[in-house]
């Protein structure tokens, strides 16, 4: 029997999405890989954030209750504490959270492309593979991290470096499915 072709196309909205999502990948990676403090810039952000969050509940405890000694004026506290902490501490761990994105990112993958090759499954062979060999690379790559201390100072450059490779992937594919080349 023949092989059909299809011809895959994307309307102009999709590839406008597809294209500022490349562009958000590039400039995500490229900052992750230059040593931009991304825990410090998280950790501010985060900061600010709790301490308006904060002084919001406050502010509005006291305007309903007239005293701030209440159950919200509490957990406003809590917040306001929590930001400040933020502030002083850089109490959210990012690099931890890279190292674990990692991990569980290929750990999903090699699932994935283990599940496909099942017979019932019926997926192509060979991108099913190519999905499992990325997930064992990412899985191994993310425990690495999260086991070798000095091999963890690099988390943010291995995400960044990946974020920039899923990026050219996009323009590829956005340039191909543009372009009405057929895909078999």
């Amino acid at each position: 029997m023949p092989e059909k072709k299809y011809t895959v196309t994307i309307q102009a909205n999709q590839k406008t999405m597809l294209l500022l999502q490349g562009v958000v990948l590039l400039a995500i990676g490229i900052l992750l890989c230059c040593s931009v403090s991304l825990t410090k810039i998280v950790n501010v952000v985060l900061g600010v954030a709790l301490l308006l969050g904060g002084l919001v509940n406050l502010l509005a405890c006291f305007m309903e209750h007239k005293s701030v000694i209440r159950t919200e004026g509490v957990f406003a506290s809590a917040l306001i504490a929590m930001g400040i902490l933020c502030f002083i501490q850089n109490l959210f761990p990012v690099d931890a959270l890279i190292r674990m994105f990692i991990i569980v990112v290929g750990a999903i993958a090699l699932l994935d492309g283990l599940l496909g090759l099942l017979p019932a499954v019926n997926r192509k062979k060979v991108p099913t593979l190519v999905e499992a060999l990325v997930g064992a690379v990412l899985l191994t790559l993310g425990l690495c991290l999260w086991f070798i201390s000095d091999f963890a100072h690099y988390a943010s450059l291995v995400l960044g470096i990946g974020f920039i490779l899923l990026s050219i992937l996009l323009f590829v594919s956005v340039y191909i499915l543009s372009s009405g080349k057929r895909i078999k």
